[in-house]
């Protein structure tokens, strides 16, 4: 980051240089981008949480979200840094939607919405000490449950990188699985694999309890993209995201000792719930 000598200007002044820069004054937006430049960094350094390598580009960002709001600016409706303020925090979010997953997200503006205000919210339930969960998220924002429900899904789950271990035994790589010579025999979907066990699970299923029973068929052999979330399993049950997960955890236990006394698995394979 570089160092830039901050430039202290008035409400007034600034409203003059945004409207020196939105008629073509290179030079007007220089000094308008200088007097906020502290700003920017620190909504930069807000943004660039959890993420290393990104605080200039998010600054850069921020700079140009400057020039852009002068375009719209209107002195009779707000103060210039009110403005963009917006501005700013909106080219930050959309660097961070289109740099931190392979997939993208924040493609409609509901998405763009949601991502901006899930730690706003899930802050506010932990405040009150309840769960966060879709059904609150949409009440706090007015987009669609559905809606709510498929992009926590989405956020929930990680990119995987073919260059991490593959299995238990860390001797290969997802890479070695995709492009290997082995890789159709091998393991011809983790899916289909699934699929062939269902039988199984549902017998393995059957001595479980209903809350228990309810993890197998709605995280492991739900359809893709259909998986509920930790959380909403919790809520059904009055228990926490936490404690699902611990449940999830022992019953994956149990399901892989209950199909390798089967012999229908191979004692080092895993098997995962949905992300």
């Amino acid at each position: 980051m570089h160092h830039v000598t901050q430039i202290k200007i008035d409400s007034a002044e600034m409203a003059a240089l945004a409207a020196r820069v939105k008629a073509g004054d290179r030079k007007a937006g220089d000094k308008l981008c200088a007097s906020l430049y502290h700003y920017v960094c620190r909504l930069a350094f807000g943004f660039s949480k959890g993420k290393r390598g990104i605080l200039d580009d998010l600054i850069q960002e921020g700079l140009f979200g400057i020039v852009q709001a002068c375009n719209t600016f209107d002195a009779d409706r707000a103060s210039f840094i009110t403005h963009a303020d917006r501005w700013i925090r909106a080219r930050m979010m959309k660097y961070r939607m289109s740099t931190d997953r392979i997939v993208k997200i924040g493609n409609t503006r509901d998405e763009r919405k949601l991502w901006g205000a899930i730690p706003r919210v899930r802050a506010e339930c932990e405040a009150e000490g309840i769960a966060f969960t879709p059904e609150i998220l949409s009440e706090k924002t007015g987009v669609n449950l559905d809606k709510c429900i498929r992009f926590m899904r989405l956020v929930a789950k990680s990119d995987l990188s073919l260059d991490a271990p593959w299995g238990s035994d860390d001797k290969t790589t997802g890479h070695d699985h995709v492009c290997g010579s082995e890789a159709v025999d091998s393991d011809a979907g983790h899916g289909i694999q699934i699929e062939g066990m269902r039988a199984e699970i549902q017998e393995f299923a059957a001595t479980l309890n209903p809350r228990d029973a309810e993890i197998p068929f709605t995280r492991i052999l739900a359809p893709e993209g259909q998986e509920k979330l930790l959380v909403e399993i919790g809520n059904d049950h009055g228990v926490t995201r936490e404690r699902i997960r611990q449940i999830e955890a022992k019953i994956l236990s149990k399901l892989r000792a209950f199909l390798v006394d089967r012999g229908i698995v191979d004692p080092k394979e895993e098997i995962q719930a949905a992300g």
